[in-house]
């Protein structure tokens, strides 16, 4: 299973519901993610905390997700989601690019 940027957020949802739910014939050797779009309320030690570059990816998170409980969703930022050890794959590839602000989330995730 695999996606880019928000559709590697949903391909990790995903991810997790199978884990939970283990559809029948349905199986993913693993899972690929290309510059997911993970973030969080609180900068990590390596990213930008330049408040224009933050707001700007916050408010696109905010701008559809109005009753959000802000950047600390786990939609948005798998490290606060309780479910995460359910993750239905044993094997998982991150792509991040360079220059993308979100990369360090990606580095992150891999820690979790």
């Amino acid at each position: 299973m695999a996606g880019d940027s928000a559709s590697a957020n949903i391909v990790h949802n995903t991810g997790i519901r199978s884990g939970e739910e283990t559809p029948k014939g349905i199986e993913f050797p693993g899972l690929i993610m290309v510059h997911p779009y993970f973030w969080g309320n609180e900068p990590l030690p390596s990213e930008t905390t330049k408040p224009e570059r933050r707001s700007m990816a916050e408010n696109i998170w905010l701008a559809p997700n109005l009753r959000t409980t802000g950047c600390a969703n786990p939609l948005i930022y798998p490290a606060m989601d309780p479910r995460l050890s359910s993750l239905a794959f044993s094997r998982i590839l991150i792509y991040t690019a360079e220059k993308d602000i979100f990369r360090h989330r990606g580095w992150y995730y891999k820690e979790c």
